[in-house]
């Protein structure tokens, strides 16, 4: 039995891992004063979630 196939088994024998990439217009910057277009990458799977933004920061929104 193969590595993944014993996590599958010990998460209910139909846990399929999930990868992602999206164009997103809905990142924010860190402060919560702007939000911009950027790449994302996710990945969901045994147990396990991480996502990864790239692009530029987006411009301060001024309220």
């Amino acid at each position: 039995m193969t590595f993944i196939e014993r996590l599958r088994e010990r998460w209910g024998g139909c846990l399929r891992p999930e990868l992602r990439i999206d164009r997103d217009n809905t990142t924010e910057r860190w402060d919560l004063r702007g939000e911009g277009r950027a790449w994302c990458i996710c990945f969901e799977g045994f147990g396990l979630s991480w996502s990864l933004f790239i692009g530029p920061t987006p411009d301060v929104r001024h309220d």
